[in-house]
């Protein structure tokens, strides 16, 4: 069998087992709309579970090249630079309509996701240890399954 078929309301969505699931995808670009927004989630992907916050990609990439800058000690030029680069890439994600309002027609076009304060749990249940959690990105359609909320180190 390679579709899949799932009823939402009245309208029925046929999607194929090599797709994103279509409820993240939606939510991934809602998080790309929304000024700000954060959302707790864990994602199971390929033996291990990710779990974090979704952030907009254009926020990842924001943080990502401060993270970078910060890493490598470049100079004030080269930094500006990088930001500037990074920018570049992560307005790509912001998705507004001719109005300005969010543009949620093109989920289906959401490819990637984006965590920060992200940590990882092997499938034997051990703990990946991170120095906190750190901003992940990861593909859609390697997702094998989600759940809103994270995980928490305390038992």
């Amino acid at each position: 069998m390679s579709d899949q078929e799932d009823v939402v309301g009245e309208e029925s969505i046929t999607r194929s087992f090599n797709q994103p699931d279509f409820v993240l995808q939606n939510l991934v670009a809602i998080v790309n709309c929304a000024n700000g927004l954060e959302v707790g989630i864990t994602l199971q992907t390929g033996g291990m579970l990710v779990s974090g916050n979704v952030i907009a990609g254009d926020v990842y990439f924001r943080e990502y090249a401060e993270l970078l800058i910060k890493s490598t000690g470049v100079t004030d030029l080269t930094a500006d630079a990088v930001r500037e680069s990074y920018r570049n890439l992560g307005a790509k994600f912001v998705k507004v309509d001719a109005k300005g309002d969010a543009d949620l027609d093109s989920s289906e076009n959401v490819a990637y996701i984006h965590l920060k304060n992200a940590k990882f749990v092997h499938q034997s249940g051990g703990n990946i240890p991170t120095s906190g959690g750190v901003l992940w990105r990861g593909r859609l359609i390697e997702v094998v399954g989600f759940c809103l909320g994270t995980i928490s180190n305390k038992n």
